[in-house]
């Protein structure tokens, strides 16, 4: 069974975001001093489009397809942007009351080339 991310990235600077790659993984929720950080990486199955870039006062939207994975409430899914020469880092961090809660897809129309 597979699992069906989607994301929405939008870009409200004038400004592109050249993306460099794109990390997820599964982490510890808090991270006490002194302590082993548990991270279990997750390597996408198939991508819907390359990630390139987001272009200046745009959105873009992307599928990312995923083999089965669970966690705990005590971890977080953690999906990470790079930027190609750049400071800018975008971090979203999702919970699993979030993934609980989605919604299952019963028909979705990607033209995979």
């Amino acid at each position: 069974m597979w699992k069906y991310l989607v994301f929405w990235m939008r870009n409200s600077s004038n400004v592109p975001f050249q993306i460099d790659f794109v990390n997820l993984k599964v982490v510890d929720r808090k991270v006490a001093r002194r302590t082993v950080v548990q991270e279990n990486p997750l390597v996408p199955l198939r991508v819907y489009k390359p990630l390139d870039q987001v272009a200046g006062n745009t959105s873009q939207k992307n599928v990312f397809l995923l083999d089965q994975f669970t966690f705990t409430d005590d971890k977080v899914l953690l999906v990470e942007m790079f930027e190609k020469n750049g400071g800018r880092h975008q971090v979203l961090r999702i919970q699993n009351v979030d993934l609980v809660s989605a919604k299952p897809i019963q028909d979705i129309h990607l033209r995979i080339k």
